[in-house]
């Protein structure tokens, strides 16, 4: 199950998600065996996972969001045979001989673990969450009791509570590392240094003590017989334990579910940065709710989020942020009105094709498509009539684009590459992203922009491939990718914030935000920046921590601010670091991880020979001054 992604990703075709799923069709038709049984058996094969590319954190998530779904809706057929299917899948029961998607590593898994999870939601009109799923009010009472019993007569001395608590996280392999399993061993750590601690109160003691035996106890909430959900209770339990004993410790957890409730999407990102497939961290998930209209204060049309250090933490938001745009409009479909007989158009990101207009035959509504070919010599113009609902499918595409590539209706059997969009999205429709209209201006160096576009994946793809993208100059938007036709950019660098007011002088209505990044040539353009906030659009400003105190924004009320820490890194979960390769995101996040690792001390040192040149550099930088042109 374990395997390495190359550094451009491996891709899903359409045949192969019609090969997904009509395997899930015949894995849920074909088990036999009870539930407890594959509930077992799955907790099995997650702590024998190798994490090798990305998907881990995804699908232990997800896989564990369809045992809880298999375990509670036992009378419901419909979902509990969603739910068997995709924990088969994953697990590879019951496959038959070898398959074109066993070279898809954990992609294939995570694929349809995250369908499985999806359509499941749909039927129950349930929201994505981040963390692990919830208890019911009757788990958590019983739950409660039992950790108020434990509370009042302790199992285990200190030192014996202590190692059978490591043993429960060491019993966890390899799962450890991921998803929420990686914040319950973080818990447990944290409880046993309160009960070795001496300078801990009594009550917090007792509050650590009651959760550890409440981990270890077999006798608790959810029969650890049902697999991996048997760790549900236990980790809401230690949380509450962690709350209680230090109510700030993990201020993120409700922030990282309301986003993720807003846009699922982010669950799916896994971006590929040369050094193997990296999960989207805690760290920019919350970044990313300061774009996200759900979780802003409407009150204000500006914040200032303060990191320390830029990097691409501007782009991934600008990125996101168009993402966001798309799921808006997601379900929309194209009209009759919106292409017109002998306009050129893209088929499928793939081919370019003549659009003929609409006919009924045999009472069904239909377009008409016409490529040029020639076949021994002689030309050909034949007309292929699809159905009106496979308009989505088209994207206007340049008039001087000359007919060319296979026009293919039924996609099932097709080795073209599924658009990233679809995967993330868990739509079995092409996404239309024609509907969408408006777009992201993101204010950064358009070279490097343009560079991580080029050079970040997302399920094999670069990312100027999965959503449109280009920059302004000399007043005209240059698109980066030739993939979607004649769709203008939804995400639009422009090189500077005075670029940025040429743009939004004759664009204002076309723009949804505006993403800044404060560092480099626009870290002292603030006159630009205030012309900015005077258009009242939606506006994020990145400032990195040297540049923040130069905005003016300290007694402002109509700015949000958000500055992070060295106590709000610590407190976040952060990815695996693959082996080690340090690819752009991954470099960027170790970065900030490893200055929170520890509090740096500042010692004065006295170096009078240091004071001494330093004071001649400056004299002679004043007598260079004065004599101004004159050649010293």
């Amino acid at each position: 199950m374990s395997g390495k992604v190359t550094a451009m990703g491996r891709q899903l075709t359409y045949a192969d998600r019609a090969q997904l799923l009509d395997t899930l069709g015949n894995l849920k038709a074909e088990w036999q065996g009870e539930d407890e049984q594959l509930l077992t058996a799955t907790l099995d094969w997650a702590k024998h996972l190798e994490p090798s590319c990305g998907f881990e954190h995804a699908l232990i998530r997800d896989v564990t969001v369809l045992s809880r779904y298999l375990a509670t809706y036992r009378t419901d057929d419909d979902l509990t045979d969603i739910a068997r299917g995709g924990l088969l899948y994953v697990m590879k029961a019951q496959q038959r001989g070898p398959s074109r998607l066993g070279q898809l590593d954990l992609l294939d898994d995570a694929f349809m673990a995250s369908y499985a999870v999806h359509e499941i939601r749909l039927r129950l009109g349930e929201q994505a969450i981040y963390n692990p799923p919830r208890l019911t009010e009757e788990e958590k009472q019983v739950a409660e009791n039992l950790f108020l019993d434990l509370a009042g007569k302790p199992v285990l001395d200190d030192s014996a509570l202590a190692e059978e608590s490591l043993a429960v996280c060491r019993d966890l392999g390899t799962i450890a590392g991921c998803g929420f399993f990686k914040r319950l061993q973080k818990n447990v750590e944290f409880l046993i240094s309160v009960i070795r601690d001496p300078a801990r109160g009594e009550e917090s003691c007792c509050y650590a003590r009651a959760a550890l035996n409440y981990l270890i106890s077999e006798e608790d909430a959810i029969d650890d017989r049902l697999g991996i959900i048997g760790y549900l209770d236990d980790n809401f339990i230690v949380q509450m334990a962690v709350d209680l004993i230090e109510p700030s410790r993990d201020p993120w957890l409700d922030i990282l579910d309301e986003t993720v409730a807003a846009w699922p999407f982010l669950n799916a990102l896994v971006i590929d940065d040369g050094s193997g497939g990296r999960r989207l961290s805690e760290y920019m998930i919350i970044n990313s709710a300061l774009s996200c209209p759900q979780m802003r204060e409407e009150a204000s049309n500006s914040t200032v989020l303060v990191v320390p250090f830029s990097g691409p933490t501007p782009f991934l938001l600008g990125f996101i942020a168009t993402l966001g745009l798309i799921q808006r409009v997601e379900r929309l479909n194209a009209t009759e009105e919106t292409f017109q007989p002998g306009q050129k158009v893209l088929v499928d990101n793939h081919a370019i094709a003549v659009f003929t207009g609409f006919k009924e035959i045999n009472g069904r509504r239909r377009f008409g498509l016409t490529q040029n070919r020639r076949i021994q010599g002689l030309q050909y113009t034949p007309t292929h009539w699809w159905p009106v609902s496979d308009l989505r499918r088209l994207t206007p595409a340049d008039p001087d684009r000359v007919t060319r590539g296979q026009l293919t209706h039924d996609l099932k059997h097709s080795d073209i590459a599924l658009p990233a969009l679809d995967c993330i999205f868990n739509s079995e429709r092409m996404t239309n992203i024609s509907a969408v209209s408006q777009n992201i201006l993101l204010v950064t160096p358009v070279v490097q922009a343009h560079d991580l576009a080029h050079h970040l994946h997302l399920y094999g793809h670069p990312l100027k491939e999965v959503v449109p993208m280009g920059h302004f100059a000399n007043n005209t938007v240059r698109p980066w990718s030739g993939r979607f036709g004649q769709q203008p950019p939804l995400l639009i660098a422009v090189s500077d914030l005075d670029a940025a007011c040429v743009y939004m002088e004759s664009n204002r209505e076309s723009i949804d935000s505006i993403i800044v990044d404060m560092s480099g040539r626009n870290i002292s353009r603030f006159a630009s920046l205030s012309e900015l906030k005077r258009m009242s659009c939606r506006t994020l400003v990145i400032a990195p921590e040297r540049a923040a105190d130069q905005l003016s924004i300290a007694n402002d009320n109509s700015v949000n601010l958000w500055e992070w820490d060295t106590e709000d890194f610590s407190a976040l979960l952060w990815p695996h670091d693959g082996d080690g390769r340090g690819g752009t995101l991954a470099s960027h996040e170790n970065r900030l991880h490893s200055q929170s690792a520890a509090i740096p001390q500042v010692i004065k040192i006295d170096c009078p020979l240091a004071d001494e040149a330093f004071e001649s550099v400056k004299c002679l930088r004043a007598i260079t001054q004065r004599r101004e042109d004159e050649t010293p």
